[in-house]
């Protein structure tokens, strides 16, 4: 499997170094459509690389797993559809493709549908919408017209 750099985040330690934990996120903002799998490469200061396990992530631009969003594309209002009824708390949050968090709200009870309308925080253009509960976390591409 021959794997391409996507993004390259620098240490949050002084000079590189930490004896506590730190924490770290990027996000793929132009990810294919099917499977893609993507592990993480450390490289130490004198050279030293060390790679982390290969995770495979599914993404599609119209349908994932657990939940619809429809109508693709649509002005900032659509309508997300869950397998069953949504009884856990969701989380939307709505990012440009530069990572720039526009738009975030937690749905904390709902039927198996409901609206989204984040008209007034989205102008034209292409978003990556994530959608998490307790039992899975999708991500879809809007497209805002």
């Amino acid at each position: 499997m021959e794997f391409t750099p996507m993004a390259v985040v620098y240490s949050k330690a002084p000079n590189g170094n930490s004896n506590t934990p730190l924490s770290y996120q990027t996000f793929d903002y132009t990810p294919e459509e099917g499977v893609t799998y993507y592990r993480i490469k450390q490289t130490d200061f004198d050279g030293t690389v060390a790679y982390g396990k290969c995770v495979a992530v599914t993404f599609s631009s119209h349908k994932a797993g657990d939940f619809v969003i429809s109508p693709l594309p649509n002005d900032g209002s659509f309508t997300v559809t869950g397998k069953q009824d949504l009884n856990t708390p969701i989380e939307i949050t709505i990012y440009t493709l530069t990572g720039q968090c526009v738009y975030q709200r937690i749905i904390t009870s709902a039927s198996e549908t409901f609206v989204v309308d984040a008209t007034g925080y989205l102008a034209a253009g292409t978003y990556l919408c994530r959608l998490n509960n307790q039992l899975v976390s999708e991500n879809f591409r809007l497209v805002v017209q």
